[in-house]
């Protein structure tokens, strides 16, 4: 059996069957080369073994949610998937996530985080869990259908019993929640 690319592009495949000499051509063009570039593409990016499910953003009467992979320097797991969901009449953001914690294991699935939310309008909603140790603010852009997470320590002290602050991240981190690592 032998394989060719002809002139216009074909791909054939030419092989004898028996005495008859038979000779068969397949057109695959473009269906076979895609296949073995999104094989070869997932193999060569996803080394973790566990394949975490794509991005998405959903906006609805009532609340806006997005979920995805957290993106960015100082992210701890790359491999993990963070759900924030909104609740205009309860104004807060419910965040939950699960991350790869080694080959072929994951966390367990932490329990939600309450943010209260401190801005909704039909371009964004702020959310922020109102503690200066350590700060997390999130940003869904409702029209770009992306979200921002700013994390850091603004206080050398902690909100309860002016404690020094323990988060051990003095940086100011800006993230992203994107497509996983598999899909990029």
């Amino acid at each position: 059996m032998r394989f060719e690319l002809s002139f216009r592009g074909d791909w054939r495949v030419h092989h004898s069957v028996g005495d008859l000499g038979a000779r068969t051509t397949i057109k695959a063009k473009l269906f076979v080369l895609l296949i073995m570039l999104s094989i070869s593409r997932v193999q060569a990016q996803d080394d973790t073994g566990i394949i975490l499910s794509r991005k998405s953003f959903i906006d609805w009467s009532g609340g806006v949610g997005i979920t995805g992979t957290l993106t960015g320097d100082g992210v701890l797991y790359k491999n993990n998937t963070y759900s924030i969901s909104c609740y205009k009449d309860r104004m807060e953001c419910w965040v939950s996530n699960i991350n790869q914690i080694g080959p072929n294991q994951m966390g367990h699935l932490q329990p939600p985080d309450v943010l209260a939310v401190t801005k909704w309008d039909a371009n964004e909603v702020v959310a922020d869990n109102a503690r200066d140790c350590p700060r997390i603010t999130i940003t869904l852009d409702r029209k770009t259908q992306t979200a921002t997470w700013v994390q850091g320590a603004l206080s050398a002290h902690s909100d309860f019993f002016n404690e020094p602050c323990s988060y051990p991240d003095k940086q100011i981190r800006k993230w992203t929640i994107e497509e996983p690592l598999w899909a990029k």
